[in-house]
């Protein structure tokens, strides 16, 4: 029998360590410094349903994934938490 090991594409952050996601995140061009736990997956809830393209080059617009990640962020805590 074949056991696959949960993925940062699969979306289950409960399946996943700290290190899968912010690589996850990192690949989308995202910074991740906090390293807790409840930090790092609340980032990851946000951005894994905005399905960011791989860029690990950085040679698209980051502007526009900032500015979806912020309005995402915005609408979950009511608050600008990205400049």
């Amino acid at each position: 029998m074949i056991v696959l090991e949960p993925t940062a594409e699969d979306g289950n952050a409960d399946e996943l360590t700290v290190k899968q996601m912010q690589e996850y995140l990192k690949e989308r061009g995202v910074t991740v410094e906090d390293k807790h736990r409840d930090s790092v997956v609340q980032l990851y809830n946000v951005v894994f349903p905005l399905n960011l393209p791989k860029d690990p080059d950085f040679t698209k617009e980051q502007g526009e994934v900032k500015e979806k990640i912020a309005r995402q962020l915005h609408e979950l805590t009511g608050k600008y938490l990205m400049a």
